[in-house]
């Protein structure tokens, strides 16, 4: 047993002092910066001791985005790491995004997939989307949209049928 502490084991077998040993807590808050309805912070705020590292913050997401990472002011700000220390009062930290564009067409690059594919004509005549990152959107495609998905290595094709 550690020198002055106690825990459940502990027997007492006589008088004893107790002092306690205040530490103050911080509110962290974590601003999507954004009013974007689809970005989503799962633990909104936090709570950590003063003068104590953060430690690994909840990520923020947000569908067409990537954060990147939390700071000090919406716009610019120092970057919060799990090693920053905690100030002494409550705080707002803002995450930043940058967006992502997981498919083009020739050189213009698109925010979704399906917005690729909304651009596509109807006349048969074969786009290819090229997919320029990994997504999970499910796809809605028009009758009489040919269209080639170029995955880097492979392809497919839905040869103008939905």
């Amino acid at each position: 047993m550690e020198e002055g502490v106690i825990t459940k084991d502990t027997i007492i077998t006589g008088n004893i002092d107790f002092y306690a040993h205040w530490a103050k807590s911080i509110k962290i808050t974590l601003d999507k910066n954004t009013t974007d309805t689809n970005a989503n912070i799962i633990i909104p705020e936090v709570y950590v001791e003063e003068g104590q590292p953060i430690g690994q913050l909840p990520k923020a997401t947000r569908k067409g985005y990537i954060s990147l990472g939390w700071f000090t002011d919406p716009n610019n700000g120092d970057l919060i790491t799990e090693e920053t220390t905690a100030p002494n009062t409550n705080v707002t930290y803002y995450t930043h995004w940058e967006k992502t564009n997981p498919a083009a067409i020739g050189e213009q690059e698109y925010g979704t997939l399906q917005e690729a594919i909304n651009n596509v004509g109807t006349n048969g005549t074969p786009v290819t989307i090229t997919i320029l990152e990994n997504t999970t959107e499910q796809l809605n495609i028009a009758a009489g949209k040919n269209i080639i998905f170029d995955l880097g290595e492979n392809s497919i094709s839905n040869n103008g049928k939905n």
